[in-house]
C-alpha cells in the first residue's frame, strides 16, 4: 500500500464546488482491512473567501494523481470534514494519529 498523504488545493469554495461535488459522488472502494479510504476536506474563511483544501487518505494515489493532487503530510485532524468514504473513517484517523 502507497503509505502517502496527497493533497489538492482547490480555492475558493464557490469556484471549487464542481470538483467538490464529482469526488463526493464517487464510489470509493471498500476495505475489510485497515486504514479506510477517505477524502478529507477543509474549508477555511479567508475574510470574504473560503478556501478548501482535499486530502487523499494512504491508498487513493491513484486517484490523487488523476486530480494532479501533491504528496503531502498527514494533515491535522481538526477542522476536517468527511467528504467521501466508509462512514466512521474520519474518526478511525483521528484515533490513529500514528499512521
Amino acid at each position: 500500500m502507497n503509505e502517502k498523504w496527497f493533497c489538492l488545493a482547490l480555492g475558493d469554495g464557490v469556484l471549487a464546488a464542481p470538483v467538490i461535488a464529482e469526488l463526493a459522488a464517487l464510489s470509493l472502494p471498500t476495505r475489510a482491512t485497515r486504514p479506510p479510504l477517505a477524502l478529507l476536506l477543509r474549508r477555511r474563511q479567508q475574510g470574504l473567501h473560503c478556501a478548501c483544501h482535499l486530502y487523499f487518505t494512504p491508498g487513493l494515489h491513484e486517484l490523487a494523481a488523476r486530480y494532479a493532487a501533491r504528496p503531502c503530510a498527514r494533515p491535522g485532524m481538526a477542522g476536517l470534514e468527511l467528504l467521501n468514504g466508509e462512514p466512521g473513517s474520519l474518526s478511525w484517523w483521528q484515533r490513529h494519529p500514528e499512521i
